[in-house]
């Protein structure tokens, strides 16, 4: 019995691998803007969980917690970094004991520690909220005892934190605080602006 050889023809090669081309080129900058999107996504929910954790720790312990910028967050001993260190670097959950102070030492309790974010691109600035210009910078501290967010010389703390791409108008969230301490995620660029250094 004679057996058979089946094979592709050139012109069915070719026409697969012209397919194969056309779904790349339109497959690839989907796939980079899904990951961009997921990105932000998750960046966005990391802070506003960190947030709510952060509030209710403060009502929970009826104490001061301190959320601050921190880029050696999976040290032994982690710091807050300072109005030099972006929040895209990482940052420290803490509850803080010595009162004289919003920075994390000795006397104080480590809570909780966020990594460096995934997107290398991924900006966190802050910005203002309703007109106010935003104190928030490296730090935000809750206050017993309703969590209500103040700097280190009690005066109300307010401002949005936006997350977004670098030189991008399209992909911008936003994380408001207010001067109650209530936490909300929005994505309107009138509130957040339109811009990303």
């Amino acid at each position: 019995m004679k057996k058979t050889i089946q094979a592709f023809t050139l012109l069915e090669l070719m026409i697969t691998l012209a397919i194969a081309g056309i779904l790349a080129a339109y497959g690839v900058p989907f796939l980079g803007t899904l990951m961009t999107n997921n990105s932000l996504t998750n960046t966005n929910n990391d802070l506003v969980a960190s947030l709510q954790y952060a509030r209710s720790s403060s009502i929970r312990l009826q104490g001061r917690v301190i959320m601050c910028t921190s880029n050696n967050t999976t040290s032994a001993a982690p710091t807050c970094g300072g109005s030099t260190v972006p929040w895209t670097a990482g940052w420290l959950i803490f509850q803080n004991n010595d009162t004289t102070n919003v920075t994390f030492d000795s006397g104080d309790v480590l809570l909780r520690t966020y990594p460096r974010v995934t997107l290398d691109s991924l900006a966190i600035t802050m910005v203002g909220l309703g007109g106010t210009p935003t104190n928030i910078v490296d730090y935000l501290m809750f206050n017993a005892p309703a969590g209500e967010p103040i700097l280190a010389d009690l005066s109300n703390q307010s401002g949005i934190f936006r997350i977004c791409v670098e030189n991008d108008t399209t992909h911008i969230r936003g994380v408001i605080v207010n001067v109650s301490g209530r936490i909300a995620s929005t994505r309107d660029t009138s509130v957040i602006g339109s811009s990303c250094p």
